[in-house]
């Protein structure tokens, strides 16, 4: 009697034994599992590009400090056409797409086969004073230099409309949209260091090719966004 009753206690034992085994062997492969996915979380998030995850912190300009403009794309200008006026002392070189049209002592134009034009003008008076009038005529601004500001005429004319303060470099301009629904483009104004000048620049292009059906025998003009900005970049006074 007695080993009968051991017997079915003995094996109640032996059963035990893979029971408790499976589980610390269930136990250790969650473990390496864990261990694994969580390395490898790590590993991905250290892979990870820092341009990606990295914030430039925004600056903001001063009410009546210029806007900082787009810097221009990297570009070799060095191999670019130079216009130099040493009459009134400064230079300035543009792309080689560019024809001289018409070149006077105070007046420059040139042009280029995609229709692309550059028009330089020399305006022997300050800048305080100075009056813009848009293409088309119906209104203008004239700047004062002690309030740093455009006074439009007529005066309901949006101060939206006004040329905007901007600087390449060292070099602080002023600048108004040009064009139509053909034709587009930009025109700055900049006063020499003495005070004796202004000097006007614009440059604009055909973009009537945009609604042309091909084939069209108006082509993409060469000028971008930025080709104004890389010229100004070229900009100096020389002596």
């Amino acid at each position: 009697m007695e080993q009968q009753s051991q017997q079915p206690i003995q094996e109640k034992i032996e059963n035990k034994i893979p029971i408790k085994t499976n589980w610390k062997l269930f136990a250790t492969v969650t473990l390496v599992a864990v261990v694994v996915s969580v390395g490898g979380i790590l590993l991905l998030r250290g892979t990870i590009p820092a341009s990606i995850v990295q914030t430039t912190p925004s600056t903001s300009p001063s009410p009546n400090g210029p806007v900082p403009s787009p810097q221009p794309q990297t570009l070799n200008t060095s191999t670019w056409q130079t216009y130099r006026n040493d009459e009134f002392g400064f230079e300035v070189r543009y792309p080689n797409y560019f024809t001289i049209h018409m070149q006077t002592l105070r007046s420059f134009k040139a042009k280029s086969s995609h229709f692309d034009w550059l028009e330089l003008t020399l305006h022997p008076q300050q800048l305080d004073g100075f009056r813009y009038i848009n293409a088309t005529g119906s209104f203008s601004f004239r700047y004062n230099a002690p309030q740093d500001r455009w006074i439009p005429l007529p005066s309901d004319v949006s101060q939206a409309l006004a040329p905007e303060k901007k600087q390449v470099d060292n070099l602080v301009f002023y600048v108004a949209p040009i064009g139509d629904a053909a034709v587009s483009g930009e025109k700055i104004f900049l006063e020499d260091p003495q005070k004796r000048f202004v000097i006007e620049l614009a440059l604009y292009s055909n973009k009537s090719y945009r609604d042309c059906i091909s084939p069209c025998p108006e082509q993409k003009p060469y000028s971008s966004n930025e080709t104004l900005n890389q010229i100004l970049s070229t900009f100096r006074f020389v002596p």
